[in-house]
């Protein structure tokens, strides 16, 4: 009886602390990663600053953790998404900033003729909440 009451605490105890991690996992914000379309298209914000990015590649656990500006590259923006984006046959994170917010209709326009769509090779990542 006493053995079955331990293996019996354990295993509360297990349950616990596993609907706690999930808890705490699902309160902080993390970050999504898309291989088409973009961030907004999926309703995702775009990573918009350079240490959100470097976060985005903890979140993931990425090679590369420290991003490179886009716009130094040899490739033109138009083939690069806006944002945080890993180049998976480079294996290195990139950063494109944005001179704009998202909330305005021009500055989505200007995004999208300025910007590349993710894809399989520039994988986006994007901002978002579990518990939204």
């Amino acid at each position: 009886a006493g053995k079955s009451a331990l293996i019996e605490f354990l295993s509360m105890v297990c349950h616990v602390l596993m609907l706690s991690a999930l808890l705490w996992r699902t309160a902080e914000p993390g970050f999504s990663a898309y291989r088409s379309a973009s961030c907004s298209a999926r309703g995702r914000p775009i990573v918009s600053d350079i240490t959100h990015c470097g976060r985005a590649a903890d979140w993931y656990a990425l090679h590369s953790k420290r991003p490179l500006h886009g716009e130094n590259r040899t490739r033109p923006l138009t083939s690069q998404p806006p944002g945080c984006y890993y180049s998976n046959s480079e294996q290195q994170l990139y950063f494109n900033p944005l001179i704009c917010t998202e909330s305005e209709q021009w500055c989505r326009d200007w995004i999208a003729r300025t910007y590349g769509s993710c894809t399989k090779d520039s994988s986006c990542l994007c901002e978002c909440s579990f518990m939204s």
